[in-house]
């Protein structure tokens, strides 16, 4: 997308991904892989989970993030336990949790994901740059009910041999876009799980502006999750009526001092 300028965040992520992915491929022989799928946990059904009428109504679908540093912020929370973190979270009211499992910028890794599926009960999405279908069935056999796949980091054949795999393995696929021409494509391929992402990924900046431009475009029977940048329930209240369904918030939780605080808080409307 910028051949002349220096690589971006996510050219750079997505080279090391590919050298790792080489070098992770030859501990799975296709055997191994299918015994492995065979004995994955069941899917969860996050469509129900993100789609549920709270008695009351005043309660904000969030998927919790949970992550221990970003290129953008650098060390968030380093020493956290995904499993006692994801029972906090759903404790604190979260629809669905995302665990990063990016190993070199975010210090994730698919044990993550295990253990975040076997603490509770919610939906768990597998949050990472995905170039490959070998990724697409680790995140399976790891216990993920959702797999993020990134418009920006895909070309459209790719996008879509993904989608379909995702899709065939009983996974939602959470499509994320984060401008026109990605969104144009999504829709046409007939995604139903809307990610828009705040953050540009090549400079980092996050801009709420990119969910206001792209959300008229959607169609109401898409269900839109707004990704970045919220700190504030106001934020989400005010998101929420122009029409967007679910927030994925990660930063702002894990940056407070009492990420289960933080959480009620954004989706209750207290602390």
């Amino acid at each position: 997308r910028n051949p002349f300028n220096m690589p971006t965040v996510l050219e750079k992520i997505l080279a090391q991904k590919r050298s790792r992915l080489e070098e992770k491929r030859k501990g799975f022989p296709v055997q191994e892989l299918e015994r492995l799928l065979a004995n994955a946990e069941p899917v969860r059904d996050v469509f129900a989970a993100l789609l549920r009428q709270d008695p009351g109504a005043i309660a904000i679908p969030v998927i919790a993030e949970i992550k221990r540093k970003s290129p953008s912020a650098g060390e968030i929370r380093p020493g956290l336990d995904p499993a006692q973190l994801a029972q906090s979270y759903a404790q604190a009211g979260a629809r669905a949790i995302s665990v990063l499992t990016e190993e070199d910028h975010f210090g994730g890794s698919l044990e993550d994901l295990t253990a975040v599926k076997k603490s509770c009960h919610l939906p768990v999405l597998c949050k990472d740059f995905i170039i490959s279908s070998f990724q697409v069935l680790l995140a399976r056999i790891h216990g993920a009910d959702l797999v993020l796949l990134i418009a920006a980091a895909l070309s459209e054949k790719r996008l879509e041999e993904l989608y379909l795999l995702a899709r065939e393995m009983m996974m939602t696929p959470l499509v994320e876009v984060h401008d026109r021409p990605e969104l144009e494509h999504v829709l046409a391929l007939g995604a139903r799980l809307i990610g828009i992402n705040n953050r540009n990924l090549s400079t980092l900046e996050v801009n709420l502006d990119t969910t206001r431009d792209l959300l008229p475009l959607i169609p109401k029977d898409r269900i839109v999750i707004s990704e970045s940048g919220f700190k504030t329930r106001a934020e989400l209240e005010e998101f929420q009526n122009l029409g967007v369904k679910a927030f994925l918030i990660g930063g702002s939780i894990l940056a407070s001092g009492d990420p289960g605080a933080k959480l009620r808080e954004l989706v209750h409307g207290q602390g």
